[in-house]
């Protein structure tokens, strides 16, 4: 299995091989990791999907609460 890690000061992925960053330019060979870097990659994108979702939830909560309050205004001008 290939060894990766990646870039402590842009965060890429990166073969090991590499001693600079193709991407910003840094030397990384004393700075590349691979300690269970995919594991935090994965549990950081988790976690920006997570709130992602639960802001969707509460803007769509907010949006049906000023639904529901139009809603009842009309029906109640309408049986006024």
């Amino acid at each position: 299995m290939e060894e990766i890690g990646y870039c402590t000061f842009c965060g890429r992925i990166l073969r090991n091989e590499y001693s600079y960053c193709p991407f910003c330019g840094v030397q990384c060979r004393d700075s590349i990791q691979s300690d269970g870097v995919l594991d935090r990659i994965i549990e950081k994108v988790d976690n920006l999907r997570s709130f992602g979702a639960l802001h969707k939830l509460q803007e769509m909560e907010s949006t049906l609460t000023h639904m529901e309050m139009e809603l009842n205004v009309f029906l109640s001008s309408r049986n006024g």
